[in-house]
């Protein structure tokens, strides 16, 4: 399980550098906005559509160029700005896309393999008694089914919104700077996703999970301190990709051993999860309307109600036990 949801986090890692050269001040776009040219015409200083928005050194010496051949426009470098924001993102999206095709090829023949196989019809469906539940089965299940909704906001809303609050908040980060951090970030999350398939059997899954809450304590507040410290903001990338890694399979894994993990349960777990995606539109509405600041304040309250559901969820364990 453990490699399972390791593996989903490979392209995470990979995907900010892809990105990376065709942003607003990558490699890629600042060689394609250099050959751009501005027009003076009467006075009047023209800008080329293309020129990155945030590139004030490269718009200023363009500027200065221009100003050379026409002595009558006089620029400060405070004033130089242009209003169109112009990346290459597509090219890097059609990357995705190419590297894709391989995928989908081969889905596309096991799927046509398995449809054609003529000894697929010589297995049979084994028929097993039906799982029956008590009521506090059903509260765990719906317990750990909002654990699921909160624990894949919060990685979501981190990794979606961390370059919005590094960028645009009190750090005034580079969008390259905050693509290395986002994969740093992916990557921790990756390696402590594999690393518990290490573990010893005898480590039980509830030990994991609390230890992955205490742990993330940390990242909260290395997030705190980030206001006005950017090392801060790397520590609490690196232990908030790291714990959550962790928090939820020792989840799915633990709430195995409680309750019967049948197809219908599972699915339960897995709708809550892709429920999660909501959370990140709640906190995008509260950046939009309170502020970078925000962020911070999201994060510590999905933290605080991560805590009272791993709480309700032990305490209604330990009474199926003992029944």
């Amino acid at each position: 399980m453990y490699l399972v949801y390791g593996a989903g986090a490979m392209g995470a890692v990979v995907g900010p550098l892809v990105l990376r050269p065709f942003l607003s001040d990558g490699s890629v776009t600042l060689a394609h906005t250099r050959d751009r040219a501005v027009v003076s015409r009467t006075g009047t200083l023209w800008y080329d559509t293309m020129l990155p928005a945030n590139n004030t050194e490269l718009n200023y010496l363009i500027v200065q160029q221009a100003s050379r051949v026409n002595s009558s426009v006089a620029m400060s470098e405070s004033r130089v700005s242009c209003l169109n924001f112009f990346t290459l993102i597509q090219y890097a999206f059609i990357l995705f896309g190419a590297g894709g095709l391989p995928g989908a090829a081969m889905s596309l023949f096991f799927y046509i393999k398995e449809r054609t196989d003529p000894n697929n019809a010589a297995y049979e469906t084994i028929q097993k008694e039906p799982t029956t539940y008590k009521k506090l089965d059903y509260f765990f299940i719906s317990i750990m089914f909002l654990y699921f909704v909160q624990g894949q906001g919060f990685v979501s809303s981190y990794s979606m919104f961390l370059t919005t609050y590094a960028v645009e908040g009190p750090l005034k980060l580079t969008l390259s700077k905050m693509t290395l951090m986002t994969s740093l970030y992916w990557l921790v999350f990756l390696i402590a996703r594999l690393l518990p398939s290490i573990f010893p059997s005898s480590v039980k899954q509830l030990y994991i999970l609390v230890g992955s809450y205490i742990g993330l304590m940390l990242g909260e507040i290395a997030l705190l301190l980030s206001l006005r410290n950017e090392v801060s903001l790397w520590v609490a990338s690196i232990a908030t990709g790291f714990f959550c890694a962790i928090s939820k399979p020792s989840g799915m894994a633990w709430a195995r051993e409680i309750a019967p993990m049948t197809p219908a349960v599972t699915a339960v777990y897995v709708v809550g999860m892709t429920c999660g995606y909501i959370l990140p539109a709640i906190c995008g509405m509260l950046i939009a309307n309170y502020g970078t600041d925000a962020f911070i304040h999201f994060s510590i309250i999905s933290y605080i109600i991560q805590g009272v559901i791993i709480g309700i969820a032990i305490i209604i364990s330990k009474r199926l036990h003992a029944c």
